[in-house]
């Protein structure tokens, strides 16, 4: 399986792990030139950029460990480029799987700019 395969199928796993806690799917890979954001998702009038991280196992360290700070950099700008009602707060949140196991780091960044 390729990757673009494999980290769909985590994007659908995150999908319904998400729903499942009550969020509402807003939009799916949303793309700008400077990036891609996985999931973009509401809940509680909150704006919430999901980064999804897949690993087979964590022999290599932790899905989390590996978001650069030149990847925050990219969801963040493009962020920018989402549109976002005056009224409503916005949060970055890493969804980590590893095998079968599901994280939800919530907050997981600040905005950088």
């Amino acid at each position: 399986m390729n990757k673009r395969k494999i980290g769909s199928l985590a994007e659908d796993k995150a999908e319904e792990f998400l729903l499942a806690k009550g969020y509402q799917i807003v939009t799916r890979n949303f793309q700008t030139r400077f990036g891609e954001i996985d999931l973009i998702v509401k809940k509680d009038n909150v704006i919430v950029f999901v980064e999804v991280r897949y690993r087979k196992n964590d022999l290599f360290g932790s899905p989390f460990e590996s978001i650069s700070s030149k990847k925050i950099k990219s969801i963040c700008k493009t962020a920018l480029f989402y549109p976002v009602l005056e009224n409503q707060d916005r949060r970055f949140d890493v969804i980590a799987i590893i095998g079968e196991k599901i994280e939800h780091l919530s907050n997981a960044f600040d905005f950088c700019f």
